[in-house]
Order: C-alpha cells, then sequence, then structure tokens
C-alpha cells in the first residue's frame, strides 16, 4: 500500500472521529500561530523570556564574610548554592571575596567544593555559585556521635575517622598544587547523605611557590595571594596553627597538619584540642601549646597509643616536630589502621613484637599447629633414628651379616630428616602466603588489581570460621568480580553473603548479568547504561570499571559513535554530575568534530587510575567547548586535534608556556572572542595560531 494510501485512511479514520482533526494532516508550520508555536518549544521560549540567570529560593547559611543561598539556576533549571558578600563597602574586601572564588575553582577534587560560576551582579553585587551540598558539617556529625556519651563506640569512632582520611586526600591534592588553606576545621568540612566528604571556605587560602618552581599550568600567585597578609592573625582559635596565633609568623603546609591533628583530636574526642573561656585565652593556649592528650580529655584510655601518638605529634608547637606533610601523615595513619606501630609512637621491640602477633593472630594459630606437627615429626625421627642405630650396634656385635640391616635403618632415617625439610619449607610458604594476603584484605574501598584479590580473598575463605567477618570477606569479593564483570560470581557471593536485595550491587549486578548476556564483556552502550546507574559513593569502582574497560576489554573496532553514551556518561561523572536523565544527553561528534559545547563540563581526563582521557577514542579534528566551564589545555593531554573553539571560556591566562601546550597537542586555529581576552593575549594568540575572532561579527 502507498503512503497515499495510507494517509486517506488516516484522514477517514478521524473524521469518523471529529471532522475537525483532518486539518492536522495538511497542517504546516506557517498554520500555527506565533504563540502555540512558542509553546511547541518550551526550552527555547522559556530561554529567550530570561531577563536574569538565577532565582532566589532561600538563605541556607550564614559565615563573617558571606551569606550562602539556595538559587535556581534558570538555564540550566537546576538548583545551586550562591554567595553574595555581607558588607561589600570597599574594593579590598571585595577582592578578598572574590579571590576565595577564584582560587577554588581551580582545585579539582572530589572532595573539594565546586565553584560553577562568578561575577559582579547588575547593582555592583559580587557572587560566585557552587554546588548545593545536602547533609550536615563535620562538627554536627561529631556533635551527635558524642551526645551524651563521651566515651563513642568504637565502630562511630572508625566513620569518623573513614571521614578524617577523605579530609587528608583532599589536603594532600591541594598541598601538590601549592596551596594551603590555613583555616581547616570541622565546621568547613561537608559529610553528605551518602558519604560525600567536602572541604569548604578558602577564603584564607593562599599559594606557595619557591622562586624556581614554575606552575604556569596552575595558578597566578600574584593575583591570589595578597589577600593573606603577614602581620595579621587569620585563623580559627581551637584550631589554628601556634603561628597563625603570632604576627607575622611564617605559615606554610605544616600549618594545615596542625589543623589536620586538631580536627582528628575532635573526632576521637568530641572537642577540639584547645579551648577556653575566650578568644585570648585560647590564642594564649594555643602560642604555648598547650593540650592534654585525647586519653587526658576522655579520663580512659580508650585511644590507641600509636593513635594518640599521631594525633599528638601532627599538634607539636614546632612545625619542625610535626610531620613534614600531609601525605606523611597519612602514611602514619595507614600504619596504624593495618595494625604496625606509628612513626611517632616510636614503639620498642616488645611494642612491635605484640602488634605483630595481633595483626597475624591467623598465621600464629597456623604456625602453632604446624609446629605441633613438625615437633611431632621431629619426634618420631630422631626416636626412628635412635632406635635404628641401636639396632645397628647390636647387629655388629651380633654378626657382620646384619650390616644391610643398619644401611636400611639409615636410609629410613635420612627419609624421615627429608620430609621433616619438606614439611618446614611448607610451613614458611603458607606463612608468606597468609601474611601476603592479610596486607591486601586490610586495604581501604580500592579495587584496582581485581583479579589478584579475587584469589587471595578465596584462599582467607576457605579457612575463616568467624561468620561476620566470612560475610564480609564474601561482599568484597562480590564488588571485586562486579569489577571483572564476572556477574554471574559476584551475584554467588553476594548470595552467599546474604545481603542479597538489600545490596545495591546485588541489583547492580542482575542489571550486569542482562546487558551482558552470553557475551564476555559488556559493549559501549551496556556498559554506559549499568554505569549511568551508579552514584557517587561507587566513583572508585565506576573509574575503574571504565579503566579497565577501554584498555583491556573493548574492542577496538567497535563504531565510535556507539562510545557516545559511554563517553556522555563518563563525562557527567567526572565533572560530578549524578543525575541519571542527564546521561542520555549525548554528546555530538560528527563529521570529524566533536562538540561538548553548553555543558557544565571542565575535566577530560579520568581523576581516578592513570588519568586515562574520555575523550581519546573519538580521534576528533575539531573540538568545540564553548560556553563550557573548560579552563585549563591540561585537560587535552593525549588528544590531537587541529580546530579549538574557545568561544565563552573562562580559560586560565594565554601566554608563551600555554601556546606551547596547544601546539603540542596539533592546534592550529582556534575560535575566540577577542572581547573576553587581553590585548596581549590576543596578539600572541595571532602570532601563533590562525585565529578565527567572532567578535567583529557580533557587533556588526
Amino acid at each position: 500500500m502507498s503512503s497515499s494510501d495510507d494517509k486517506q485512511d488516516n484522514e477517514q479514520f478521524f473524521r469518523r472521529l471529529d471532522e475537525g482533526l483532518t486539518s492536522f494532516f495538511t497542517m504546516s508550520e506557517e498554520d500555527i500561530s506565533a504563540e502555540d508555536l512558542e509553546f511547541s518549544f518550551p526550552i527555547q521560549k522559556d530561554l529567550s523570556d530570561l531577563d536574569s540567570e538565577y532565582e532566589l529560593v532561600e538563605q541556607v547559611g550564614k559565615g563573617a564574610m558571606k551569606l550562602i543561598y539556595k538559587v535556581r539556576e534558570l538555564k540550566t533549571n537546576r538548583y545551586v548554592a550562591m554567595a553574595k558578600m555581607v558588607d561589600a563597602q570597599t574594593k579590598e574586601s571585595v577582592e578578598s571575596f572574590l579571590r576565595e572564588a577564584r582560587l577554588t575553582s581551580l582545585l579539582e577534587h572530589p572532595n573539594i567544593v565546586t565553584i560553577h560560576d562568578m561575577g559582579i551582579g547588575e547593582g555592583g553585587e559580587p557572587y560566585f555559585t557552587m554546588e548545593l551540598l545536602k547533609g550536615r558539617t563535620l562538627a554536627e556529625v561529631i556533635k551527635q556521635a558524642y551526645s551524651g556519651d563521651p566515651t563513642v563506640r568504637g565502630e562511630v569512632r572508625d566513620e569518623l575517622l573513614s571521614i578524617f582520611t577523605r579530609v587528608c586526600d583532599a589536603m594532600d591534592y591541594a598541598h601538590s598544587k601549592h596551596v594551603v588553606h590555613l583555616d581547616l576545621k570541622p565546621q568547613n568540612i561537608h559529610v553528605g547523605e551518602y558519604g560525600e566528604v567536602i572541604i569548604m571556605d578558602w577564603g584564607l587560602a593562599k599559594i606557595l611557590v619557591e622562586d624556581d618552581e614554575d606552575i604556569y599550568h596552575e595558578v597566578d600567585p600574584n593575583e591570589l595571594n595578597h589577600a593573606t597578609l603577614r602581620g595579621v592573625i587569620k585563623g580559627t582559635p581551637g584550631y589554628m596553627a601556634p603561628e597563625q596565633a603570632r604576627p607575622n609568623m611564617e605559615k606554610d603546609k605544616r600549618s594545615d597538619v596542625y589543623a589536620l591533628g586538631a580536627i582528628l583530636y575532635s573526632c576521637l574526642t568530641g572537642g577540639a584540642p584547645i579551648e577556653g573561656d575566650s578568644v585570648d585565652r585560647v590564642l594564649e593556649q594555643t602560642q604555648e601549646g598547650v593540650v592534654d592528650s585525647p586519653n587526658e580529655r576522655l579520663d580512659r584510655a580508650l585511644i590507641a597509643p600509636g593513635l594518640e601518638a599521631l594525633v599528638m605529634k601532627a599538634l607539636a608547637v614546632n612545625p619542625d616536630d610535626r610531620y613534614p606533610s600531609v601525605a606523611a601523615l597519612k602514611e602514619d595513619l595507614e600504619k596504624y589502621s593495618m595494625g604496625y606501630a606509628t612513626e611517632a609512637e616510636d614503639a620498642g621491640f616488645l611494642k612491635q613484637l605484640k602488634l605483630l602477633l595481633i595483626r597475624h593472630k591467623r598465621t600464629v594459630a597456623i604456625l602453632a599447629a604446624s609446629m605441633a606437627v613438625i615437633t611431632g615429626i621431629v619426634g618420631f625421627a630422631f626416636t626412628h633414628i635412635s632406635m635404628e642405630r641401636t639396632k645397628a650396634v647390636m647387629a655388629r656385635e651380633e654378626a657382620v651379616g646384619a650390616k644391610k640391616d643398619a644401611e636400611e635403618a639409615q636410609r629410613v632415617a635420612e627419609e624421615n630428616l627429608r620430609l621433616l625439610k619438606d614439611e618446614q619449607d611448607v610451613s614458611a610458604r603458607l606463612r608468606e602466603n597468609v601474611e601476603g594476603f592479610l596486607e591486601d584484605v586490610l586495604e581501604s574501598g580500592d579495587v584496582s588489581s581485581a583479579q589478584r584479590k579475587v584469589e587471595l580473598l578465596d584462599s582467607a575463605i576457605a579457612s575463616e570460621t568467624d561468620q561476620k567477618k566470612l560475610k564480609a570477606l564474601l561482599k568484597r569479593k562480590g564488588v571485586l568480580h562486579f569489577v571483572l564483570q564476572d556477574f554471574d560470581a559476584a551475584l554467588r557471593s553476594f548470595e552467599a553473603s546474604q545481603v542479597r536485595e538489600k545490596s545495591n550491587y546485588y541489583r547492580l549486578a542482575q542489571l550486569g548479568k542482562k546487558l551482558k548476556g552470553d557475551a564476555d564483556y559488556l559493549d559501549d552502550k551496556g556498559l554506559s547504561e549499568l554505569l549511568s546507574r551508579m552514584g557517587a559513593r561507587h566513583a572508585d569502582v565506576i573509574f575503574n570499571m571504565y579503566e579497565r574497560y577501554m584498555k583491556f576489554q573493548r574492542d577496538p573496532s567497535s563504531p565510535v559513535d556507539g562510545y557516545r553514551p559511554l563517553a556522555t556518561v563518563m563525562l557527567n561523572m567526572n565533572n560530578r554530575i549524578w543525575h541519571h536523565e542527564r546521561h542520555q544527553e549525548f554528546i555530538s561528534f560528527e563529521g570529524g568534530k566533536l562538540d561538548l559545547s553548553g555543558r557544565p563540563y571542565r575535566n577530560f581526563r579520568n581523576h581516578y587510575g592513570e588519568g586515562y582521557n574520555i575523550l581519546a577514542p573519538f580521534e576528533a579534528d575539531h573540538i568545540d567547548v564553548s560556553n563550557t566551564l573548560f579552563f585549563e589545555f591540561i585537560q587535552f593531554h593525549d588528544l590531537r586535534f587541529s580546530t579549538l573553539n574557545l568561544l565563552g571560556c573562562s580559560v586560565n591566562q594565554i601566554n608563551k608556556t600555554r601556546c606551547e601546550m596547544m601546539q603540542g597537542y596539533g592546534i592550529e586555529r582556534v575560535i575566540v572572542d577577542s572581547r573576553l581576552l587581553s590585548v596581549d593575549e590576543v596578539a600572541l594568540l595571532t602570532q601563533q595560531f590562525e585565529v578565527h575572532d567572532v567578535a567583529p561579527l557580533v557587533e556588526e
């Protein structure tokens, strides 16, 4: 049947319902009124009607320098937090306020607050927007944990230590970028509903740069350091380092180490290490270094000596006596978590031996049993040897013909000694395997080297008798099978651990099994569908699965267009966009042009693993990042393309070194709006590249 026949049949069918409906079959866009046409495309209408960018919803916070509001970003229809100044009377105070936003925007880490936008309002009022955080401050978490019971239970203290570890991760990253916070305290740490840990309020932060260091691709310290002045006490009494309580004293990374020690002290005791009736008294005690140990504060020996020594080392008055870096503090904390003596504890031989036995209780039990067996074998062997030698002496005395019996006895004795040596070798290998396994199983949520860890867990599960620990090992094994895309094995492990439908991973493994079917691994579409169902608390698993897939499992001949859904999901997650609906808005790739315009992206390289560039498989020749949050050219690492569209991007200062980076990526043509750049930047780009400037076109 022809299409014209179909159309006639449809007209006859709708005519029977309503004669007026037949008009739709011949209607064109010109037949629709302007008003109806507008409502046919509601998003375009909303954007064209906007006379402002944000809609105020409510005030959600207040600080000494700024008010925090919940606002709706009208262009994207999402809720964000907006910071406004309490008092914007002087240019110095406005610059300090904007400096916090500019500096914080340079720190790209899952545990540091993300800045979206900044600017000056129509009335000259400065503002900046950031992610809207839900949850509580660490101060509120600690207060609730210790309410009514200063000897808070061990498992709650372990949760606080887990939060503290992620704070250390963020500060270790910030220090690697030469940035110190100088106002770390529980009130400036946000703990989300799903375990997110975010460091906020970088208003006192400063950049430390040695004269011979080149950090061109990160920050401009001359622009951002002017607000942290010598001769002024800045920080929070009770958490600031002694050098911050003294004017004109040098502050460095060890000042943040002190604050981290104070936060850990608060996690362990429920209060700041230094407390007093007045600010002056607290500052005086800070300068003197008057700090009770955690067990003295609790009036009970609840804190392990190694952990207590760690806290007191971080809180040393002299910076030279503290940990030299956050990394060193983290390393000592990991030693404590794994049952080793901390560096701060300076443990003797007996203490080291005690910790060794505690760490390897199972090994000790196995060795004890092995020694009992070995002792029996040795006793039997030497008894047998003695008997055979006695027989040999008697035989020699009785007759020369008994010599054969003595030789046979000696052979048997030598065989027994060989068996003894074999048993000792078996015991030694067993001890090495158990010790190696214990070190691995004590690691945190790391899911790298998943196959090796599965094999080690199989050995541990086979000999584990404690039911609670057995369930934990099975659940962990299920997660590792999930990372390997062995969903059947993952489901069996989850069922054996009795989590089943209680576990989100159980439901995800069921979905993975369905999507994979009979294939060895998920394809681009299947992996994107599975990962899009996972949230921020699964970030480590998500990025490990993605990187493993790209390196070892993905078919290199797979069409790149099919990679678009997976790339979209990973770009969203890499930029901390976890809404499932946003994963359906696929990025565009056509004719060698990769279009990312208008999206809230600034990070293209995977933060986890080895930094795989999510855009690499496209092999694009033209990349459009116009009107995005793109900021730093290092995000193009591992890419080669010729044309770059930078319209509407607040990129880092363009200088000779950054031009050399761009040339290293193969870039030849750049699309810019010269009104957003300085005269020097435009001149430099014109010298190095073919520049297409849209400013004259716009003005015409």
